[in-house]
């Protein structure tokens, strides 16, 4: 009898992990792991520092679930790439609904990814294609290139 239950478990356990969301699924499921990486340059959760902190208003924080949607790990993979940090690319990729900021650029961090091959950060090359490229900036800058902020319907990005 107890070897029944044992074999139970396992099979309960198999089916548990395969359908486990993944890329194809809307459902709003994450993993601590990913929530608690700064992959791709995302907001690490439980990270404090000024580059935390929104660029349009002090008393927000970035998002720490940025890539971490439908049970994502905590790494910008050729599997699982993240979207592009850059400021300029995020009305490209769907601000404010599917892009968020990443931490925010500062003179420590200037967005060095340390990208290294087959190991990632890899992102997506344009929105709505699985083709990934490595990715190039993993910091937001605070402010686009005129000096002023990105608005999407009257909204700071």
């Amino acid at each position: 009898l107890l070897g029944l239950v044992v074999v139970q478990y396992y099979h309960i356990y198999l089916c548990q992990n395969l359908s486990y969301p993944n890329h194809t699924t809307d459902l709003p499921i994450y993993r601590n792991v990913c929530l608690k990486s700064n992959k791709g340059g995302k907001v690490a959760r439980g990270d404090n520092g000024d580059e935390t902190i929104h660029p349009c208003d002090a008393n927000k924080k970035i998002s720490n679930s940025r890539d971490c949607d439908a049970g994502q790990f905590g790494h910008c993979t050729k599997e699982q790439p993240c979207m592009p940090c850059e400021l300029d690319r995020a009305t490209e990729f769907r601000a404010p609904e599917e892009w968020s900021r990443c931490a925010t650029c500062t003179p420590q961090n200037k967005g060095d990814c340390k990208f290294k091959h087959d190991v990632g950060p890899y992102c997506f090359a344009s929105y709505g294609s699985w083709r990934v490229v490595p990715c190039e900036q993993c910091c937001t800058e605070a402010l686009l290139e005129d000096g002023s902020e990105l608005t999407i319907d009257e909204v700071c990005i």
